[in-house]
């Protein structure tokens, strides 16, 4: 009971600070005289329903030929895909998973080319790559199995993805990709900062951004906005105080552009429930073993 009590105060406060509006309400013009029945309404609304198709391409590269592995990459997408399936609006004929050797840059791309033959002004496409990420002098990358792609390409490729864009990056530096990749009907959401490592913890069997992430999803909330609230509060509690029981750990500042209107809908109907609110509380309380990977 406390542990609801304790995520119902955070959830109030987000709310509030956001200053999120509950129900919008839209004038209509009486004069013109004409007059719709409530079945028009009920009409308008189901067709506006059914028009709208979720797809999600899902990267998780654990082994990599050129760099250290990375244990949970495998796991925190097995996860969330789960996660995704147990809600009414995704079907798995439209999500793609593409793991470690099938995650080359080519086959990204050819994944995200879908997405732009099949995605129209009504849809939502996500994307959520975790495993390596870097950067040079000019541009922040993420490490595909073969090879690298860097801020720009991606932004290229999802240039002619119509309908909302979701793009979650769990990797190091990935918040450096926001500049490049922030544009209209775009979410971009970041593990940290441009200039620091996240990690992979043996006890979440996840990245921690990945782990918190992926627990509010499958337990309260169904919103990208209040989603990454929680996740960019719990991550940074998590990675602060544990900082001060390990030279390994540094705090992550997960990062989020919003260049949507309204709140964004990833979950619509839960079908279970895939993560208790205690154990998430507990998890990010409890300090990490040693066994610590460093997504970068």
């Amino acid at each position: 009971m406390m542990a609801k009590q304790i995520i119902g105060i955070l959830i109030c406060s987000v709310f509030i600070i956001s200053n999120v509006p509950i129900i919008a309400m839209q004038e209509i013009d009486l004069e013109d005289n004409t007059v719709y029945d409530d079945q028009f309404y009920l009409n308008n609304i189901q067709i506006d329903a059914s028009e709208t198709v979720y797809r999600a391409v899902l990267i998780g590269i654990s082994n990599y030929p050129s760099f250290g592995d990375l244990p949970y990459s495998l796991h925190e997408i097995g996860r969330f895909h789960e996660t995704l399936l147990q809600s009414s609006n995704w079907n798995d004929s439209h999500i793609t998973v593409l793991l470690s050797e099938g995650a080359t840059k080519q086959q990204i791309f050819a994944a995200i080319e879908e997405l732009s033959l099949n995605a129209d002004e009504n849809d939502v496409s996500l994307f959520f790559f975790v495993g390596h990420g870097g950067r040079n002098t000019t541009n922040e990358r993420i490490i595909a199995y073969d090879e690298s792609i860097t801020d720009v390409e991606l932004d290229v490729q999802f240039s002619s993805v119509l309908g909302e864009v979701i793009i979650i990056l769990d990797s190091c530096f990935s918040g450096g990709f926001i500049e490049e990749l922030e544009k209209p009907n775009r979410i971009v959401l970041t593990a940290c900062g441009a200039d620091e490592s996240t990690y992979q913890i043996q006890d979440l069997e996840s990245g921690i951004f990945g782990y918190f992430l992926n627990a509010f999803l499958a337990s309260i909330t169904k919103k990208v906005e209040p989603l990454f609230a929680l996740t960019w509060f719990f991550s940074l509690y998590y990675s602060t105080i544990h900082s001060k029981d390990s030279d390994l750990i540094e705090p992550i500042h997960p990062r989020m552009s919003d260049g949507t209107k309204g709140l964004t809908t990833v979950i619509q109907k839960r079908t279970q429930l895939l993560a208790s609110l205690d154990s998430i509380l507990l998890d990010a309380v409890r300090s990490p073993s040693e066994k610590i990977w460093i997504m970068s």
